[in-house]
């Protein structure tokens, strides 16, 4: 357990020296949202429409950003092949990398969402919607963006090739994640998208860091 948590304590501290890096992701979904207005009519009505959407495809963007260097020093300085060598389990030390990107990405998105969609004139009542979409929604897209980033982790700088082999992958999070806004919006029921979202977070907890660290041993054998 101490080893874990020297992992967990390494990860904060190297996120916390790079936080000028790491405040460019909820930056990035801040920007998105507020300039959506700009590039068409910005009335009340259909900015609220379409609010769960620019939000979902900021959260997005915020997420999957600086996931393509996730592994890259690790990978260069050959961390990975001691873990790989190590007693403790690849998967779990993935997870725990991925939680700290989360919690430096998808979650000031999520405490980001609330002001964004107000701004989007999306209604107040139903914002909470939103929120708990995020939250259930945002950790599956890093954990799957950790496949890619295993992936690529040899190639250099693969952050749009990162993006484009989990593009599939992230779908239906966006359509579900979205979907759960608009059925909010128009009053109807919305039980159904978060248990879908539920049920995608369990089995990329389960499931994404078995893949990455099968990904990230390919790129080791291949590198």
């Amino acid at each position: 357990m101490r080893g874990l948590t020297a992992l967990l304590r390494r990860e904060l501290q190297r996120y916390w020296r790079r936080r000028g890096d790491a405040l460019q992701a909820p930056l990035i979904f801040c920007l998105i949202c507020l300039l959506f207005p700009l590039g068409g009519v910005p009335s009340p009505e259909h900015l609220a429409r379409y609010a769960p959407a620019v939000i979902w495809a900021g959260a997005l963007t915020a997420c999957i950003f600086g996931l393509e260097a996730l592994y890259r020093q690790e990978m260069a300085e050959g961390w990975v092949d001691a873990m790989l060598l190590s007693a403790w389990p690849m998967p779990l030390v993935l997870f725990i990398k991925a939680l700290v990107h989360w919690l430096f990405t998808g979650l000031p998105v999520v405490l980001l969402a609330w002001p964004m969609s107000r701004a989007l004139y999306f209604p107040a009542e139903q914002v909470w919607a939103v929120l708990y979409g995020l939250l259930l929604g945002t950790p599956v897209l890093v954990l799957l963006g950790g496949i890619g980033a295993g992936l690529t982790a040899g190639m250099g700088r693969g952050g749009l090739l990162t993006s484009l082999l989990m593009l599939p992958l992230y779908v239906p999070v966006l359509i579900f994640g979205a979907g759960c806004g608009v059925a909010a919006h128009d009053g109807l029921p919305i039980t159904g998208q978060l248990y879908l979202l539920a049920c995608m977070l369990v089995a990329a907890m389960f499931l994404a860091p078995w893949a990455s660290a099968a990904a990230l041993k390919i790129a080791s054998e291949s590198s």
